[in-house]
């Protein structure tokens, strides 16, 4: 967990700095609201097809290492990608064929010049779908023996290369820069992951022949949580969208209102998700319920402490932090104003956030991504009945309310999901 947080916490403040440039650059220009819409999608794919497949693979690929032998987990581990790359080649030509309609389903109220900047970023940044979807698939291949420097590490790239490009070519290139620099940074970190799980043996060639007989049980959790993931990951496309609705800079503003608060998160909890999940789907494996549940208890204690007066500042030092931030070219004080109350409302998940992806972890590691696929389903269908409702009084804020209501709501519900597949679990186990 340390190793993990250092490299994310390094990763976080090089992604700080970079947002802090881009501020500078571009404000909450339409150029920024167009490159945010066009990157929506991409993230969206990436997400979908590269981001639930390790909770599908960890679990199985840790249980055939342990019964099997490390050549059987190599096969599985072959098969998995061969496929993997298949799917993403695919779901990236049907992106590009249905892109325009999407493009104009998000950005519904976009002026023609500004759908139109925003279909040519989406066309420049559609290789990001192979190169991050693979990076995703690589670095979980890491996690699961349990090697977890790189997988930290190699975000860093992502922050810096996009800050290098706007700083070096900004004034003339304008987004087409930032566009740019994020590419190079994703294609930076592939470079290093895939030389590194190679060379180190972790894998084979991708190769669809010799399938291992476990790949098939990889598939039949991947399924559900696909599934569940394209209503996730749809989640921020409606956010986006409701707040294009708005007015002009409601995209920017949305954006912005959950950087830092996403920067948190994304330290406290790729340290211990990443860490918690090859844990849980060892014990897990092993039939140690009773231990399952100490880590359950322990790690829930740990996040109400250290999260509920990280919430407190955020609530009370929000536009402390933005202005510090954020305002200064492009950037304004109204900009800050805006911004601001929009943090301090996202920072309210926090804790619930949390606590829900732990839990997720441990529903993943004893096969119960199917549950997870109606949580999601709900999940979605809160978040949109609440940005409606709450976007009405408080506008852009609205959207952040409702966000932090619905990790609310499902916290509760993955926790209840918990109890009842451990004490299943502990009542089928023999004396």
């Amino acid at each position: 967990m340390v190793i993990v947080a250092v490299g994310t916490l390094a990763a976080k403040l090089v992604g700080m700095a970079k947002d802090m440039v881009v501020a500078a650059h571009f404000g909450t220009s339409d150029a920024m609201d167009a490159f945010l819409v066009a990157l929506a999608l991409p993230t969206f794919i990436t997400n979908v097809v590269a981001g639930s497949l390790p909770s599908a693979l960890v679990p199985v690929y840790i249980r055939v290492r342990e019964r099997e032998g490390r050549d059987a987990a190599r096969r599985l581990l072959s098969s998995v990608l061969a496929g993997a790359i298949a799917v993403v080649v695919v779901a990236s030509v049907l992106l590009v064929l249905f892109s325009p309609l999407l493009l104009r389903l998000i950005g519904s109220t976009f002026s023609s010049a500004k759908l139109a900047l925003a279909e040519h970023l989406f066309v420049f940044l559609v290789p990001l779908i192979l190169i991050s979807g693979l990076s995703t698939i690589l670095s979980a291949v890491l996690n699961a023996d349990e090697r977890f420097v790189l997988g930290a590490a190699t975000p860093v790239l992502i922050g810096l290369m996009p800050m290098l490009f706007v700083i070096a070519v900004g004034e003339r290139w304008g987004i087409l820069a930032l566009s740019t620099g994020l590419i190079a940074g994703y294609a930076c970190e592939f470079l290093v992951l895939s030389w590194t799980v190679y060379r180190r043996g972790f894998i084979a060639v991708p190769t669809l022949r010799s399938l291992h007989p476990e790949t098939k049980q990889v598939v039949r959790e991947y399924l559900p949580m696909v599934l569940g993931m394209v209503v996730m990951s749809a989640t921020p496309l409606v956010d986006q969208s409701m707040a294009a609705m708005l007015g002009p800079g409601s995209v920017s503003a949305l954006t912005y209102g959950s950087k830092l608060v996403t920067a948190g998160l994304g330290i406290g909890v790729t340290a211990l998700s990443t860490a918690l999940f090859p844990h849980f789907s060892t014990m897990v494996a092993a039939g140690n319920w009773s231990s399952v549940q100490n880590t359950l208890r322990t790690y829930a204690r740990l996040t109400l402490l250290v999260a509920i007066p990280l919430v407190a500042v955020f609530w009370l030092f929000s536009d402390v932090l933005v202005r510090a931030l954020f305002e200064r070219g492009a950037f304004s004080g109204a900009d800050t104003e805006v911004v601001a109350r929009v943090q301090a409302l996202f920072a309210l998940q926090i804790p619930f956030y949390v606590l829900g992806i732990i839990g997720v972890r441990l529903l993943s590691a004893t096969g119960g991504n199917r549950l997870l696929m109606w949580i999601s389903i709900g999940n979605f269908v809160t978040n949109i009945v609440g940005n409606y409702v709450f976007m009405q009084f408080w506008g852009v804020a609205g959207i952040a309310l409702s966000t932090s209501l619905v990790y609310v709501v499902s916290s509760v519900v993955i926790y209840a999901g918990v109890r009842r597949r451990i004490a299943v679990h502990t009542a089928a186990r023999p004396a």
